[in-house]
């Protein structure tokens, strides 16, 4: 499963699209939705959950709700790489006041 940047999105709907023979004008119309909304989408920007499932459903791309709900976490919390990595820093901290409590004892 691919991770979910504004650019693989991007790729990722433009494939679907083009496979389905939908353009994002076309789809917009049938989600009922302004293709400025959907825009939104392609440029990594937050949309409602409900209409991501709609256009995953339209696509039949079911992985999309996957995908997006991906996208949500590293937005709000960072990639995993990011969080692996304060992890490992806030480990290397509590080492250095574990030796720093036990030098003083």
């Amino acid at each position: 499963m691919r991770s979910m940047s504004n650019t693989s999105i991007r790729e990722i709907l433009n494939e679907k699209l083009k496979e389905r023979g939908y353009t994002l004008s076309q789809l917009a119309r049938e989600l009922g939705k302004d293709p400025r909304y959907l825009q939104k989408i392609f440029k990594g920007k937050f949309v409602s959950r409900p209409t991501v499932y709609r256009i995953a459903k339209l696509l039949q791309f079911p992985e999309l709700c996957y995908l997006y709900e991906e996208f949500l976490h590293e937005k709000k919390y960072g990639s995993q790489k990011e969080v692996s990595q304060s992890k490992k820093a806030l480990s290397l901290d509590k080492e250095k006041e574990v030796e720093k409590d036990g030098q003083k004892a």
